[in-house]
């Protein structure tokens, strides 16, 4: 019965069929228990992207110098190019 319930969510006809021959009581605790797994699996995951992205963007503000506004400048001097902390490291 496990296989056949992995398409639970998805409404598969495999685990419709599976459901349909436990007993009532059953059924709707397993409908209740993959509800709750994938309720709580997307919450962590969304937390993990959080984190991610927060980490990317401390990384990039510790990495990325801003750059002198060209206007201040000496006109020798006034050719953009990137600014960084780590002299192989190119953007």
């Amino acid at each position: 019965m496990g296989d056949e319930l992995d398409g639970l969510l998805a409404g598969s006809e495999q685990a419709k069929e599976a459901i349909s021959q436990a007993p009532k009581a059953v059924a709707d605790q397993i409908e209740k228990v993959a509800a709750s797994a994938f309720t709580f699996a997307l919450a962590n995951a969304t937390w993990v992207l959080v984190g991610i992205g927060a980490l990317c963007t401390v990384l990039t503000w510790w990495l990325v110098e801003p750059r002198q506004r060209t206007s201040e400048l000496p006109e020798a001097a006034q050719t953009p190019e990137h600014h960084h902390r780590f002299s192989g490291f190119h953007l």
